[in-house]
């Protein structure tokens, strides 16, 4: 079982702020519902790209599915797999069949019931290869078939013993569930044109302008109280706050450091953020001959200030990557080699010949990650103090998924860049170092945007997604992590943290342990 830290910012001053925060989960405030029907906006930093969970990668296409579809499992504010389409499971002991107790009375939005046979049809189509969906390689090399043992009971079948699957079933990808007649009726624009079973349905589009959700009255969990969500694309992050404050919106997320004080000290706002599983870190592109030695990307590694990062960047609100693995889940192994000296990775870097008249091509994003160009400038400033020469490219969040995770080694695009920017991590360890770790799930096929490969890192990987025994899982995570500390695919610098601002008056707002924000208890006082 996982476990969520989670911090609240508040001042002893701020009592009624701090009265509002005060609750089971990070957003939630302890007050009644005094206006149903209110439309919310909510502006946030990169826009979506694709509604269908089968076919989408990206956070923020990943925020809006959040409220409008569901999986078999979900997880709980403090990161535990709780009961959401399926009631109830078992593990067969031979550990290869999992079976799933479904929620009767559910139906779409469109109005079509939702039962095993709507279950197998949408396992059927992320896993078949001819569909081209995105995310086929998360659940293909698992699970052999599902079956409909009648018409409230479905049967997962795995190739081998995979003890994250309940965890994957939880996570993003895990919101699988379509509407088989909303997919034949759109086809290859289903991402544009959602239909979920969750307490928001899909209402309207205009890329680049807003995306409009509508709460679902029939909701199987009860109805929500307000009436609709606009999501406004925003990647300025000074101008999402002049939006709050000026009262165009009601949320933002991504809240720039230097705001965060005024806004905390304001009783007008509610302000929290929460560590999340992801670390953020620069990624390597092993392809290119000068990342072959392990101890440069070491040296790297040790010129990066990030208790500095934290402090002077983030204002605190992140915390200095000691491991791997976020401290928020288990298995994280703290790593005792990458200890700040900027003169001693000179040092490994003079010894190993490395190329200082190179410039380095580095792709970034600007509002998808907390702060993100900000701590891209950092990092360029403390690798320049030790000589090397940094180029900075930033990148709309659409092209930059489709250059980091769509293209793959041999294209040119992939070539031209060095280092990319970015950050991954999920509730469970084993998961995400398969996604993103793995020789096998290089882009397109995964999201090893480092085209790393290591053989053993490999074989541990593949032990710790098979174990069904938490206690092995950690043992063979630790065995990764320490592999990783001596053959790091990535520059490490913080796990990242969720940082959101709403109106006060909004009550109810729920954060996910992956920095989700739900709308379905959402009010309006």
């Amino acid at each position: 079982m996982s476990t969520t830290r989670i911090t609240v910012m508040a001042t002893p001053t701020s009592s009624r702020r701090l009265r509002s925060l005060i609750g089971a989960c990070l957003l939630t405030i302890m007050t009644p519902a005094m206006a149903d029907d209110a439309h919310v906006v909510y502006a946030y930093g990169a826009e979506a790209v694709n509604l269908d969970a089968a076919d989408a990668i990206d956070g923020p296409s990943f925020d809006v599915v959040y409220n409008v579809h569901e999986g078999l499992v979900g997880l709980s504010e403090t990161g535990e797999i709780v009961p959401v389409l399926a009631t109830s499971w078992s593990l067969s002991d031979d550990r290869l069949s999992w079976t799933f107790n479904l929620r009767e009375g559910v139906k779409f939005h469109d109005g079509t019931d939702f039962d095993a046979d709507v279950v197998k049809f949408n396992f059927d189509r992320v896993m078949d290869a001819a569909n081209e969906l995105a995310n086929v390689k998360q659940w293909e090399p698992h699970i052999a078939s599902v079956e409909a043992v009648d018409a409230f009971t479905v049967k997962i079948n795995t190739k081998k013993p995979y003890g994250s699957l309940l965890s994957l079933l939880a996570s993003d990808f895990g919101k699988l569930m379509n509407s088989p007649d909303a997919v034949a009726e759109h086809g290859d624009k289903y991402g544009r044109n959602p239909v979920g079973t969750g307490p928001f349905v899909f209402d309207s589009w205009t890329p680049g302008v807003k995306l409009v959700l509508k709460k679902n009255p029939d909701y199987w969990g009860g109805a929500p109280a307000i009436g609709s969500v606009e999501y406004r694309p925003s990647p300025e992050g000074s101008a999402r706050v002049l939006a709050l404050e000026s009262g165009d919106v009601d949320l933002i997320n991504q809240v720039p450091a230097q705001d965060l004080a005024r806004l905390r000290e304001s009783d007008e706002y509610g302000l929290s953020n929460r560590t999340i599983s992801r670390l953020f870190y620069w990624a390597f592109n092993h392809t290119k001959d000068v990342w072959s030695n392990p101890r440069i990307r070491i040296a790297l590694n040790r010129a990066v200030d990030r208790q500095s990062i934290v402090d002077n960047v983030l204002y605190g609100a992140g915390e200095a990557a000691n491991s791997y693995v976020s401290p928020t889940v288990y298995g994280s192994t703290p790593i005792d080699v990458y200890e700040y000296d900027p003169a001693a990775a000179r040092k490994m870097l003079e010894e190993a010949n490395f190329p200082f008249d190179r410039t380095f091509v580095v792709y970034i994003t600007e509002g998808r990650y907390y702060q993100d160009r900000q701590v891209a400038e950092a990092l360029q400033g403390m690798l320049q103090e030790i000589g090397l020469k940094i180029q900075l490219e930033v990148i709309e969040w659409g092209a930059f998924v489709d250059a980091v995770w769509f293209t793959p080694a041999e294209d040119a695009a992939a070539q031209a860049r060095d280092i990319v920017q970015t950050s991954y991590g999920t509730e469970d360890p084993p998961t995400w170092m398969r996604q993103t770790l793995t020789s096998y799930n290089w882009p397109k096929n995964g999201f090893n945007e480092a085209f790393y490969g290591n053989e053993e890192v490999d074989r541990l990987i593949d032990a710790a997604n098979e174990s069904t025994d938490l206690e092995e899982r950690k043992a063979i995570l630790a065995d990764i992590q320490k592999n990783l500390v001596e053959d790091p695919p990535w520059l490490i610098t913080h796990f990242e943290q969720a940082v959101v601002a709403h109106k006060a008056k909004l009550a109810g707002l729920t954060l996910s342990p992956a920095g989700r924000v739900g709308f379905k208890s959402a009010s309006m006082r």
